[in-house]
């Protein structure tokens, strides 16, 4: 993988624009550093590292265009994550965009405390200067996974593209295709789960439906295969609550086999699976730099197969 380049650092100066002309500066200055967001200018402007004209000027002051701007950039803030030589399956990867396959077993980013051995420490090693927007912990990742999915994951290389990205989960417009075998034989071909989501009572790492307070999630499904005495269903998921499809699925009786905090540990096929029968099979969306829809797979993994195999004739 190649790093991206590292953003300036050190005096810049600039011109700006004519368009800038009524313009706040802060505004204007901003499109002129287009890899840093307008909050992070604003704070060199607060911070006495921006002279218009030979003055020191507020964020709120209107630009006239044509002014020079001299601006004192600081270098970017470490991030105080151990770098760790891991491998990254990588499915994609441009000067903006990383795209992974994530392994299941892998937590995305430190947490709960746990310091180390996540997606994080291996990007630190990989890939310098990432977008720390998200948190310092959380070096250019947009969203994530649980630690027992597999599958496509994003990664941003520039504070654009993760400002970008960011914009496009926020407003839904991220298409997410999930594989997912789930006890029972689910009656219907397709349908919708439409139930809020909130914190469970059980203790704060689980999840569970809130009708009262829970946050709007809404999953759409499809059957992919009837299996003996499981169902392979194909999830579209609306939102991006934590353990959505999980919570989702063990609400409508059919958990998701091999599940460690929702399923049915005693149940025929649990002893199939060697891990949680969840894949992040497919993402879709505009890519933050050129605006062309574009789409990556990630292929289903040979153990999640394997248990596929199994569970076929499994009666």
């Amino acid at each position: 993988m190649s790093a991206p380049p590292a953003p300036p650092a050190g005096t810049t100066t600039r011109v700006l624009p004519p368009e800038a002309a009524g313009q706040r500066l802060d505004k204007a200055l901003a499109a002129l550093f287009p890899e840093h967001s307008r909050t992070v200018v604003s704070s060199w402007i607060d911070a006495g590292r921006v002279v218009v004209d030979g003055r020191a000027l507020a964020g709120k002051v209107k630009v006239r265009g044509g002014e020079t701007v001299v601006v004192d950039v600081p270098p970017p803030e470490p991030t105080d994550l151990v770098p760790e030589d891991r491998p990254l399956a990588v499915l994609f990867e441009d000067d903006v965009l990383l795209v992974l396959d994530k392994p299941s077993g892998l937590t995305v980013h430190p947490g709960s405390g746990q310091k180390d051995g996540t997606l994080a420490n291996a990007l630190v090693f990989h890939l310098r200067n990432l977008p720390t927007v998200g948190g310092h912990d959380r070096p250019g990742i947009v969203h994530r996974l649980d630690k027992d999915t597999s599958g496509v994951l994003l990664v941003a290389k520039s504070e654009a593209a993760h400002r970008a990205l960011s914009r496009q989960f926020a407003a839904r417009t991220v298409h997410k295709e999930y594989l997912a075998v789930v006890h029972g034989r689910v009656a219907g071909e397709s349908g919708r789960i439409d139930l809020p989501l909130g914190r469970s009572s059980a203790g704060r790492t689980r999840m569970a439906v809130r009708v009262e307070g829970g946050r709007p999630s809404v999953t759409d499904w499809r059957v992919e295969e009837r299996l003996a005495r499981h169902t392979l269903v194909r999830c579209f998921p609306h939102t991006g609550r934590t353990h959505q499809l999980r919570v989702h699925w063990r609400s409508q009786e059919h958990p998701i086999v091999g599940d460690p905090l929702y399923g049915w540990r005693s149940s025929p096929g649990e002893e199939r699976a060697p891990r949680l029968l969840l894949h992040a099979h497919r993402i879709r969306f505009a890519h933050p730099t050129t605006g062309a829809e574009v789409a990556f797979e990630a292929p289903v993994p040979a153990d999640f197969a394997a248990a596929l195999v199994a569970l076929r004739t499994d009666a």
